[in-house]
């Protein structure tokens, strides 16, 4: 059994949690409102488990870019289309 200052936890949040803190090891940092789909959503009550196509498109733009660029030069190297 999971708990959080003493209380427990359901096994949703738990899977939530883990989700969202390992994926965002790998980059992504931040939680966003607009994208319920997405395991940053802030919304405790919808609590995605897996990664959404969105989620994986930000990973996969994230490991595609060379090192050290610049936002500008990260939006040459992004489709964003597909």
């Amino acid at each position: 059994r999971t708990t959080m200052a003493g209380v427990p936890l359901p096994r949703r949040t738990v899977e939530h949690l883990l989700t969202e803190e390992i994926t965002q090891a790998f980059g992504p940092v931040n939680d966003s409102p607009r994208y319920p789909a997405s395991v940053f959503q802030v919304d405790p009550t919808l609590q995605p488990v897996t990664l959404s196509p969105l989620d994986v498109r930000v990973l996969k733009i994230i490991y595609q870019l060379p090192l050290g660029v610049t936002a500008s030069e990260a939006a040459r190297h992004v489709d964003i289309q597909g």
